[in-house]
């Protein structure tokens, strides 16, 4: 049942709606009606009773972009009853609520970029979804600005698995209040934010919590990985470049997570020739064959001709 503010919404524009809902449909053919009318109900409905006590004129204005913003996202398979994975939805019912008067500000700004770090976090191997929602969901309403929201929200998704977030969100965090930024990032509230800055922009294995030295990544196709032939490692630049077959990936990595970028024409025409193929980390686990091996940017990698896999950690020489 659509929560009352949300059925007077739909109600008093029911022209309105209705027309965004038809031209929607001639753009996104695919666009079910029914998921659509659930999708209001189970994920909409939440959020309109957290905006109800907020002045009518926010209220409706961020009514209006959730309206539009559900109509791409159910079209798209991304939310409602027939999305592929619960993440935005999830996102909808247990945190949107949470920030509402934050949403009701730049409603259309915060709900797209929310659901676009949704969408990569859960479209990335091997993250935690989960945890960033929690902790946005405890950072969040402590934000006095959209433009405060906007910046914690990639911090807490680079701790929860998008290692190529590091950089730019940690530039960014300069303009957060000291105390949120030192919590964004997990830091004691004892230190400077400056110098944990710099400490996390200089070591990408630097970090306040426990974690594994060495880490499994990448995994074969068939079972829902990148690589259809037993992978490689080399040097590009400050990066690492990983080949499998025809194709090429640049790996970044840190004490957080790994993500794989598809390698542009220069990036792998730049690619060092790889040495002998030694595991001088010590990475590999007894028995495996090894097949290359490279460092760049403080992360070693290793392969073997056993997985489709590569194992990571921070470089021994720059610990």
């Amino acid at each position: 049942m659509l929560a009352p503010p949300l059925a007077g919404f739909l109600q008093t524009r029911r022209d309105a709606c209705n027309a965004r809902f038809k031209v929607a449909r001639r753009r996104w053919p695919r666009l079910d009606a029914d998921d659509f009318s659930r999708f209001l109900i189970a994920q909409v409905s939440p959020l309109a009773l957290a905006l109800q006590h907020l002045p009518s004129g926010q209220a409706v204005g961020a009514l209006d972009d959730a309206y539009e913003l559900g109509l791409q996202l159910v079209a798209e398979k991304l939310a409602g009853p027939a999305a592929a994975t619960p993440a935005i939805n999830s996102l909808w019912t247990g945190v949107f609520p949470e920030l509402s008067p934050l949403i009701a500000t730049a409603p259309r700004r915060i709900m797209a970029a929310l659901c676009n770090a949704a969408h990569q976090l859960d479209s990335t191997p091997d993250t935690d979804a989960e945890s960033w929602r929690e902790r946005l969901v405890k950072l969040g309403p402590r934000c006095t600005t959209a433009d405060e929201l906007l910046i914690a929200v990639p911090l807490l998704a680079w701790r929860a698995g998008l290692a190529h977030f590091r950089e730019p969100a940690l530039r960014a965090a300069d303009g957060l209040p000291k105390e949120l930024a030192l919590e964004a990032v997990g830091a004691p509230v004892d230190k400077t934010w400056h110098e944990v800055r710099d400490a996390y922009l200089a070591d990408p294995w630097f970090t306040f919590e426990k974690h594994d030295s060495t880490r499994k990544v990448g995994a074969f196709r068939g079972y829902g990985g990148l690589f259809v032939t037993p992978p490689r490692v080399s040097r590009s630049g400050p990066h690492l470049l990983v080949r499998s077959g025809d194709e090429a990936w640049i790996l970044l990595a840190d004490a957080f997570g790994a993500t794989f970028h598809r390698a542009a024409p220069d990036e792998i025409s730049a690619a060092e020739p790889s040495p002998d193929p030694v595991d001088d980390f010590g990475r590999l686990p007894p028995g495996h064959l090894v097949t290359s091996s490279a460092a760049a940017g403080g992360t070693c990698a290793v392969t073997s001709a056993q997985s489709h896999a590569i194992w990571i950690g921070p470089h021994p020489e720059k610990r």
